[in-house]
């Protein structure tokens, strides 16, 4: 918890400075300051990410690797156990259970969203990028257009570089589960 901590500090130190100043252009600039802060510990508190809200949540429930017991307890669901498996399961409270059953799912539907929004930025990307692409005949080539097309150019080979990396580790993980 000490980056939360010292973001707290950061956001107090902020937020005296904001209430002290009079120029306007400081006040706005320490207004996004403080908005980026608040939105760092809140982060930070979030439990589905690996930060301090989840090993808090992992103190509060006892159970020392959420992930790893969160996945186990998916994998009990969806196979069956044969009959000459070794590993015995560590008993668990039953709010323990509750617990893990909900960040379970809540950790699934995060994931969900998340390849959602991913999805829909690069499609959005692409179309955005070949509607500019069509008009372009019609520009003015200035300076500013220049910009444009090398700003498009870059985020789709940036585009493509991740989603070639992306789609060779899905393909591996898929080869050595067959």
């Amino acid at each position: 918890l000490g980056g939360i901590y010292m973001q707290l500090k950061i956001g107090i130190l902020l937020s005296i400075i904001l209430f002290i100043t009079t120029s306007v252009y400081l006040k706005e600039i320490l207004t996004y300051l403080i908005t980026i802060n608040t939105t760092i510990i809140i982060i930070n508190l979030f439990p589905l990410l690996k930060f301090d809200g989840y090993w808090i949540l992992s103190d509060l429930v006892e159970i020392p690797n959420l992930i790893k017991e969160s996945n186990a307890k998916l994998l009990s669901f969806i196979t069956k156990k044969g009959p000459f498996d070794d590993e015995v399961e560590t008993p668990m409270k039953r709010y323990q259970n509750v617990v893990l059953i909900i960040f379970s799912i809540l950790r699934i539907l995060f994931i969900i969203m998340m390849v959602f929004m991913v999805l829909m930025f690069v499609t959005f990307s692409i179309i955005k990028t070949y509607s500019f692409i069509t008009l372009l005949p019609l520009m003015e080539f200035k300076t500013a257009t220049a910009i444009e097309i090398l700003k498009k150019v870059l985020m789709l080979f940036i585009m493509y570089i991740l989603s070639r990396k992306y789609f060779k580790m899905a393909k591996s993980y898929i080869s050595k589960r067959k």
